[in-house]
């Protein structure tokens, strides 16, 4: 809902926290090139250790093989929603050569020819079916001979990263209030010298289960509220809007019909009396295909239109405070009242108790705030 930054502006212990990051993996038990989807001939695709666990997801994504990887593992997630994935796969075949090239590589294994669309389901699988024991080859030092369990063997990767590391990473953003909802608060503190906790999540925002090669990708750690993480998000997973790089903004929008409402419906949400009147708050969703897509998406994923059914009654307050004070005669009551000219920010302080930035990261319900305030 909300952008935050990245780790690269990040400090830990007064070094960058890609630095500090790295300093903490770089001595684990693995192998410094990872290499993943092996075909007859030698490895595909690798990359080096060091830039899965610390690129940034542009810089990441420019790979070709993790680009594969990416586009190959969705595919396989969606294989059930045939109609629509059909036609991506059939367009990737078709105009991506190192895509091709993986596909005929699992034809050949197949011995398979004729039309993609037979083998399809084949493809998706084997293709899964390499990624799990490239998976064991990748952590093959970490990971206990008798763990079997394909979710066995990604919880004890995840292992890897201990819990002082994920609070440290989370402190270090610097982020107080969950991105992906807006509503609750994600604090972090030191309870001693050697150790922190949090009350927030490090969710992985491609699922490590669907994506393990990301488990310990940096780019894929996003500070959370439990709820979110693990509540309703939990094990699934969809093309949402990346709070590292994205955001709602003026494209997915909190907004009411007010055009039924009279003076008494106003005076009766400030005070806090039922009227009856049924307030209807939602998001409306704007823009271009993808980015429309990628805001249904953390909609739907997050459940954000019910959640913030429970939010009705803020709204009401914000919008009579909207109706009765947001005007120029109250402002200056307020200044000449403290003595002091007051700017923009004090005014919505201390009437709304938000600065009205939409992507201030440290105030819950700071982009609900601002969409009602300032909708026309």
């Amino acid at each position: 809902m909300i952008k935050i930054d990245w780790f690269d502006k990040a400090v830990i212990d007064e070094k960058s926290a890609i630095d500090y990051y790295w300093e903490q993996m770089e001595n684990k038990a693995l192998p410094d090139t990872i290499e993943w989807y092996n075909d007859y001939n030698g490895v595909l695709f690798s990359i080096n250790r060091k830039d899965l666990f610390t690129k940034s997801r542009d810089e990441l994504f420019e790979d070709a093989g993790i680009r594969i990887y990416l586009e190959m593992t969705k595919l396989w997630y969606y294989k059930k929603e045939r109609k629509e994935y059909i036609s991506d796969f059939k367009k990737m075949y078709k105009e991506n050569n190192e895509f091709k090239g993986v596909c005929d590589s699992i034809f050949k294994y197949l011995s398979s020819g004729g039309c993609i669309n037979d083998y399809i389901d084949d493809i998706l699988n084997k293709f899964r079916d390499y990624c799990d024991t490239a998976m064991d080859n990748i952590y093959i030092y970490e990971l206990n001979n008798n763990t079997n369990n394909r979710k066995n063997k990604i919880d004890t990767i995840y292992t890897l990263l201990s819990s002082d590391l994920r609070t440290k990473l989370m402190m270090s953003l610097n982020v107080g209030c969950c991105p992906y909802c807006n509503r609750l608060f994600v604090t972090s503190l030191r309870r001693r010298e050697d150790r922190c906790q949090s009350t927030a999540d490090l969710d992985h925002f491609y699922n490590k289960d669907i994506f393990p090669l990301f488990a310990l990708s940096l780019f894929n750690f996003v500070p959370s509220c439990h709820v979110c993480n693990s509540n309703i998000k939990s094990v699934n997973w969809a093309d949402a809007v990346y709070p590292f790089k994205e955001e709602f903004g003026e494209n997915g929008k909190f907004v009411v019909d007010t055009t039924k409402m009279n003076n008494d419906d106003y005076l009766n949400f400030l005070v806090g009396t039922n009227t009856g009147y049924d307030l209807q708050l939602k998001i409306e969703v704007s823009g271009d295909e993808t980015i429309q897509k990628k805001i249904t998406n953390s909609k739907n994923l997050f459940a954000l239109d019910k959640i913030y059914e429970n939010h009705t009654d803020y709204a009401k307050e914000v919008l009579a405070k909207k109706h009765y004070f947001y005007n120029e005669d109250y402002r200056k009551s307020i200044s000449d009242t403290l003595g002091i000219d007051c700017s923009d920010d004090v005014i919505n302080l201390i009437l709304f108790g938000n600065r009205m930035d939409e992507n201030d990261k440290n105030r819950p319900l700071s982009k609900l705030t601002h969409d009602l305030l300032f909708d026309k």
